[in-house]
């Protein structure tokens, strides 16, 4: 009767039914709101979290041989899962599996807009930019295309890789240098964020403040927010945002905005989070450096 149906075009044709679909559902709505709960002000902290979370409810589904017997449903959730969690690891083994369940589903012909959406966005939040590139021509009806990439032939040694937006050449371009030996400031901002705004205009207008030695970094994202990082630093010379590239490069665990790490030779010092709106906080970041230049 069901095939009946199918050939009228009553209902659709699924590998499951329609209480095995409700249940992956209920699944999945479950995983996802307890893992939009999960606490980020700790990457590390976070990441643990949401990779227990994603063994509560998924761990029977992260391999190759399920992708392959797997219905066009159960991938469609396992996609949109694996990306929730990737998130907070930025996991390129999460990448992995959503590779094969996303050619999986287009190889029978069964694959939606959020499928290749849920893995481009975990591309370029873990800097996979090329690849994601690759992804986007394939499907530029579903997907915004990136800025060009521009990528040196070589890294320093133990140095710091960010990305410059470049906003003549529309492109990211990578930038890598040796850390300075001396100490220096981190601050992790994002112009989207008001306090982050306000401390970089402090920064920039206030004597004692412009003459720190800081490397501002907008951290890893899913969204590049290329053109408002680009219009702040044409307006603002004094106050350059650059771009983490991974997380993982950094000793952050808090990548709120604003944070303040003093750095020496890549390791933490010491940390502050936050700033007021009324610029309170200006004596107590004076107090976590010592002046020391800082090419970048």
């Amino acid at each position: 009767m069901r095939l009946l149906l199918v050939l009228l075009g009553i209902v659709t044709a699924s590998w499951v039914s329609a209480v095995e679909m409700s249940a992956l559902e209920s699944r999945f709505n479950e995983y996802y709101a307890k893992v939009r709960q999960v606490d980020a002000t700790s990457a590390q902290r976070a990441s643990k979290e949401a990779v227990a979370l994603f063994d509560r409810y998924f761990a029977d589904t992260s391999s190759p041989d399920y992708v392959e017997r797997a219905s066009p449903e159960s991938l469609h959730f396992l996609l949109r899962a694996s990306s929730a969690k990737n998130f907070y690891t930025q996991d390129t083994g999460d990448i992995s599996i959503m590779r094969l369940a996303l050619a999986r589903l287009e190889s029978l012909g069964a694959d939606k807009r959020i499928d290749w959406e849920s893995l481009y966005l975990s591309l370029i939040l873990t800097r996979q930019f090329e690849e994601a590139t690759r992804l986007q021509e394939a499907r530029p009806e579903w997907l915004s295309a990136l800025p060009a990439i521009k990528r040196p032939d070589r890294k320093a040694a133990n140095g710091a890789v960010l990305w410059r937006v470049d906003m003549s050449a529309n492109a990211l371009v990578l930038k890598s240098r040796a850390l300075p030996q001396g100490e220096y400031l981190v601050i992790v901002a994002h112009p989207a964020c008001q306090f982050s705004r306000a401390a970089m205009l402090a920064f920039e207008s206030d004597s004692k403040l412009r003459g720190l030695p800081v490397i501002w970094l907008v951290p890893p994202d899913r969204n590049l927010a290329f053109d408002l990082i680009g219009n702040w630093n044409a307006a603002h010379p004094e106050v350059q945002l650059l771009l983490a590239d991974q997380a993982s490069q950094w000793d952050i665990d808090d990548w709120s905005t604003p944070s303040f790490y003093l750095m020496k030779g890549g390791s933490r010092i010491r940390y502050r989070a936050g700033w007021s709106l009324d610029g309170s906080d200006k004596d107590a970041v004076l107090e976590l450096v010592q002046s020391a230049p800082v090419d970048l």
